[in-house]
């Protein structure tokens, strides 16, 4: 499937790909191709669009807009979202734990911004393209999204986008070590020997907040440091909190 770019997007230009999106059917990388091609000019780029067969999506596949209503207006609390309540009656009848990481990928998919909520546009641009017009459909997708997740390119992708999903909205540019310690969970569990200790060191050593630049390389010390440790690189540059988690277990190692 086509990678989702939308969450990178300022929020005017995000904008404009979705209703590029919704008017012509096309895919994603259609609509930022043709749009960045055209200075973000909405117009002229449908123009180009409609002109030019040549551009068009040959695979687009247009799904039933009342069935598409009908799935949203199931779940939303207000017309312009599906929010907590809604989020909650979503997994229960979609099957899935909020904490499945499974959720991520959707939530990565629909290119959501916020932790919780999935706006109308958002969950209309990013079910079409993931052609789920119903429940039953998206269930019969999870399979493939839960493949996905094998997928080590996807996955770091979803793991970088998670930072900015699950912090507080607004200027924030850290995650609260609860917060950052949960979502580590969601997606580390059973990728990591070392997560647990690494939770129990961030929520009673470390206990401050998470910057993006040591939520983002702490996966790079998951894929390349071996459990044991022989292979860390004290003189390498990784973030202060990853110094002294690797200074802390040595330490319990040593001293049990």
């Amino acid at each position: 499937p086509t990678l989702p770019r939308m969450f990178r997007l300022k929020a005017e230009n995000k904008k404009k790909a979705q209703e590029f999106m919704g008017i012509t059917n096309c895919q994603e990388a259609t609509a930022l191709s043709i749009l960045k091609k055209h200075d973000w000019n909405l117009e002229v780029a449908l123009n180009t669009y409609w002109e030019n067969p040549a551009v068009q999506d040959k695979k687009a596949v247009k799904l039933d807009r009342k069935q598409l209503d009908k799935f949203f207006n199931t779940y939303k609390d207000d017309d312009s979202a599906i929010r907590v309540n809604g989020m909650v009656k979503f997994c229960e009848e979609l099957g899935v734990d909020p904490a499945d990481p499974v959720m991520l990928i959707l939530s990565w998919h629909l290119s959501a911004e916020t932790a919780c909520v999935y706006t109308k546009a958002e969950f209309y641009t990013g079910m079409e393209k993931l052609e789920v017009d119903s429940l039953a459909s998206l269930q019969a997708k999870l399979p493939q999204l839960r493949a996905e997740l094998q997928n080590m390119s996807i996955f770091e992708q979803v793991y970088d986008y998670t930072f900015g999903f699950a912090k507080e909205p607004g200027p924030a540019r850290v995650l609260d070590p609860a917060t950052a310690i949960g979502m580590w969970r969601v997606l580390l569990t059973g990728r990591w020997p070392l997560l647990d200790q690494w939770c129990e060191f961030m929520e009673t050593q470390f206990k401050k907040a998470v910057n993006k630049d040591t939520w983002h390389l702490l996966l790079e010390f998951v894929n390349t440091v071996a459990e044991d440790l022989s292979n860390y690189d004290p003189n390498g540059a990784w973030p202060y909190a990853i110094d002294e988690f690797v200074e802390w277990i040595k330490a319990k190692r040593e001293d049990p």
